[in-house]
């Protein structure tokens, strides 16, 4: 997909692959999601969930900070932001570049 091609251009290993199961990690970071926000897409990234198509610069910030409580991102496509979703449920937005 074209996601895909973006990340791969700035620097992410993309493994793509279709599967029939979640793991429980992505199981709960998509129980937590927003229904609109949830997506067929979905990636892990350092024990991370991504939901939907993140950018990648969002990716990176979320890389550099390491939040403990953060279990996700997930794109909120209408709005074009970023929100990060935490373990408790809550969400923290981001303006998407």
């Amino acid at each position: 997909t074209d996601w895909q091609n973006r990340l791969k251009a700035e620097g992410f290993d993309v493994r793509a692959a279709q599967v029939s199961n979640l793991s429980l990690s992505e199981q709960q970071a998509m129980m937590i999601t927003p229904a609109p926000m949830r997506d067929c897409k979905i990636g892990r990234v350092a024990g991370y969930s991504v939901i939907g198509e993140v950018p990648s610069g969002d990716i990176v910030t979320l890389l550099r900070r390491k939040p403990a409580d953060v279990i996700a991102l997930a794109l909120d496509g209408p709005a074009q932001e970023t929100v990060a979703i935490h373990y408790d449920g809550s969400v923290e937005r981001r303006r998407s570049e």
